[in-house]
């Protein structure tokens, strides 16, 4: 971990397959959370667990 008062980044090189031999294991759904009724019809074909992450990209409150 490099000093100083920042986060550390590491970046971390991910081979991208389209098509894998034995299928995908996992499915990583990102999805913002006003869209998440929408996903179902999106990944019902999939044969693999799906893990969805939700995301809520609302500025901060003004006061």
């Amino acid at each position: 971990m490099p000093a100083g008062d920042g986060p550390a980044v590491v970046r971390v090189p991910v081979p991208v397959v389209a098509h894998p031999a034995g299928g995908y294991d996992l499915t990583v759904v990102p999805v913002r959370t006003h869209q998440v009724d929408t996903v179902p019809e999106s990944v019902a074909g999939l044969r693999a667990r799906c893990c969805f992450l939700l995301t809520w990209a609302a500025r901060g409150a003004r006061r």
